[in-house]
């Protein structure tokens, strides 16, 4: 009996491991929100283009995740100075109306600050995530030529409306291969930015936007298109500058 009983206990044993551990439900992949809304209000579409998940405009908010104002400055054009670490926005030009095409523009400082300015689960874009986007259109035949050579993608991101016209072949600012204007459905618009002098500059020509990444204790690096260019480039700039940002989804 003494054996049987150990036998029982052994084989009661096995089956709670196997409940608890061979039989462990794998978790469903995360499903991408279609939409997201920010502390605003203010409603975003989305975009899947290969593994990542990007908002379809430019960031709008006014405030932090936690209810604090993002400041501005009184007038808009005032000189802030080249070193200033105020986490500032603006609309282009100091104009509201701006913001329901472009978005608002914001120093790295409030790209960056620690309250947190895209909407809950998701994050200020990185360089690296910039480039995999680029890689992930240029491999996949979002060249407006076709190829998966080159860089020639920025066709493929911009919007087929708001640029200044461009008579370079395959560039954003040209007409030419339609089929491949905003193929991505980025959705990319030429924000332009704010030096930190006040100065507003390159609206409808090009868009830039902040990445999280540093270039020193000074500078932070963005990306920019322009409409008479085949392709997203990467600068850095001054924090100070007012820019575009286009928030990711954290997966």
């Amino acid at each position: 009996m003494t054996g049987c009983k150990y036998i029982l206990r052994l084989i009661v044993v096995q089956f709670i491991l196997f409940q608890l551990f061979g039989c462990k439900k794998e978790e469903s992949p995360k499903i991408p929100p279609t939409t997201v809304t920010d502390i605003d209000g203010n409603t975003y579409n989305t975009v899947k283009i290969g593994t990542q998940v990007w908002l379809k405009e430019n960031l709008k908010v006014t405030k932090f995740r936690n209810g604090d104002a993002i400041m501005t400055t009184i007038p808009a054009n005032l000189n802030i100075g080249e070193l200033n670490t105020t986490p500032y926005q603006w609309p282009y030009d100091g104009i509201e109306s701006n913001v329901d095409i472009y978005g608002r523009l914001y120093t790295w400082h409030a790209a960056t600050d620690s309250r947190g300015v895209c909407p809950t689960g998701w994050h200020l874009s990185s360089d690296s995530e910039w480039t995999t986007l680029k890689n992930y259109l240029i491999a996949n035949g979002y060249n407006y030529d076709g190829k998966t050579t080159g860089q020639n993608e920025a066709k493929a991101l911009a919007t087929d409306y708001g640029w200044s016209i461009s008579t370079n072949n395959g560039a954003v600012g040209n007409t030419d291969f339609p089929t491949y204007r905003n193929k991505s459905k980025f959705s990319a618009l030429p924000g332009g930015y704010r030096d930190y002098i006040g100065v507003f500059k390159q609206g409808g020509v090009c868009g830039f936007w902040w990445t999280s990444d540093q270039n020193g204790p000074n500078e932070a690096w963005r990306r920019l298109i322009c409409s008479d260019a085949t392709y997203s480039a990467s600068h850095f700039f001054w924090k100070s500058y007012g820019q575009s940002i286009r928030c990711i989804w954290d997966n």
